[in-house]
């Protein structure tokens, strides 16, 4: 480790990592209500459905934004060109 000149800090007892233990506190949470056992051989899975749900909560608005702006600047298509002859 000498090689790297990494030096630790003192973590004034946990404050440091607030939104660690936050975000820890949120994956047993939501282990604990979601599965009724959780299989140590899948954890990697329940992982990562956790990490696709928060990613997917925390951009909902940045989805729907783009979605509506995409629809606005868009070219108009009226009815005749969507229905077959």
């Amino acid at each position: 480790m000498k090689q790297y000149n990494i030096e630790q800090v003192e973590s004034d007892h946990g404050m440091n990592f607030k939104a660690l233990h936050t975000m820890i506190h949120q994956v047993k949470s939501w282990l604990r209500t979601t599965y009724s056992w959780v299989s140590e051989s899948n954890i990697d899975r329940y992982l990562s459905e956790f990490c696709y749900r928060i990613n997917r909560s925390q951009s909902k608005q940045n989805i729907f934004n783009n979605f509506v702006s995409r629809m606005v600047d868009a070219d108009k298509i009226y009815q005749a060109k969507l229905v077959c002859p």
